[in-house]
């Protein structure tokens, strides 16, 4: 379903019913690691578990609404705080919301033996994207968020043209879906999520979600081979912006390329070199899924994907993709990655 790239519902996943059982309480009866519409919130068991822990909170979001001297809009207060600070203090103010917290990987950082925070979901089979940042960096794009009633989050689109998904563990929250092929779409896509359901965001959708009810929910950005040409147009998209400012100021002949890597990852979380290190990736894991399983018609369309990707990548670049890999890279490892790609292609 993920490849005709509209948003839906899924209920009934139950990869996160560890997740459930441990922090809500059931006051119907519902027990069994599943979320009720009367489910709360199990507040002593997460501050006895990540009490501690550092959070990012999100303050004054009204202030988003508000545009700075320049005419870019006024990015709201974020506070760096404890979990223990968060539910004692702020939880329960609309103005706050803590969010992108990546809960996955703290736990991990922490406790390298624990289980993961939930088990494969129904979509995460098909993500590419945090294996491949698991393995090279230090961050991720699984995130939980936990706003009280009234909280938002304003319209946008996902970052670098991923898909997300967003599981409700306990609360309720009101959607809004923007067709991306209507200059003005003023009949949005609206429903509700309740709480035990996972709502699918699709790559280059704006949306606005508001919570109705304190609401705890996991999120999970993420792309798939079928996507990985709107990841592609956002980061060539971000690459000119990038020339053009440096451009303005005048810098274009005295920054680097490696700093224009640098420079573009910091922008939206990666850059060319690192896309491209991820397709080879993918890619030799598609070979080998074939090799294992001939015949597997989805896996086979994955790689045709890839490989198309890779040769835009390798084809449509200036300064060239090369360029870009000897800059980050060095020779020796650039050289490697060329003839990877040039394996792939054939």
């Amino acid at each position: 379903m993920i490849r005709t790239n509209v948003p839906f519902l899924v209920t009934g996943d139950g990869a996160f019913s560890r997740v459930v059982e441990a922090w809500t309480t059931s006051t119907a009866g519902g027990g069994g690691g599943s979320t009720s519409p009367s489910s709360t919130i199990n507040l002593p068991h997460l501050v006895d578990t990540f009490g501690s822990w550092e959070v990012p909170v999100k303050k004054n979001l009204e202030s988003a609404d508000e545009l700075d001297a320049d005419g870019r809009a006024v990015e709201p207060e974020c506070l760096i705080m404890t979990m223990k600070e968060w539910v004692e203090e702020l939880r329960l103010s609309p103005e706050n919301y803590l969010k992108d917290f990546h809960l996955y990987n703290a736990i991990k950082e922490r406790s390298p033996e624990a289980p993961p925070l939930y088990e494969s979901s129904v979509f995460c089979k098909h993500d590419i994207l945090n294996p491949f940042l698991d393995l090279v960096t230090d961050g991720d794009f699984r995130f939980m968020y936990w706003g009280p009633s009234r909280s938002e989050t304003k319209l946008h689109s996902d970052v670098m043209n991923t898909f997300s998904w967003s599981y409700n563990v306990v609360g309720e929250k009101e959607w809004k879906f923007y067709r991306p092929w209507l200059a003005d779409d003023d009949e949005p896509i609206k429903f509700t999520q309740a709480p035990g359901t996972t709502v699918f965001v699709p790559s280059t959708w704006k949306h606005e979600v508001v919570n109705t009810a304190e609401t705890i929910s996991l999120n999970h950005n993420w792309i798939a081979p079928c996507a990985v040409d709107l990841m592609f147009a956002c980061l060539l998209n971000e690459s000119i912006a990038v020339d053009k400012e440096l451009a303005a100021w005048r810098l274009t002949e005295t920054v680097t390329l490696e700093d224009r890597e640098k420079m573009l990852c910091g922008a939206c979380g990666m850059n060319i070199t690192m896309f491209t290190l991820m397709l080879v990736r993918a890619a030799v894991g598609m070979f080998v899924c074939l090799n294992n399983n001939a015949g597997d018609a989805e896996s086979e369309l994955d790689l045709a994907l890839l490989r198309s990707a890779l040769k835009t990548v390798t084809c449509s670049l200036t300064p060239s993709a090369e360029e870009r890999y000897r800059a980050v890279l060095g020779d020796d490892m650039a050289s490697l990655l060329t003839y990877l790609i040039k394996k792939a292609l054939k």
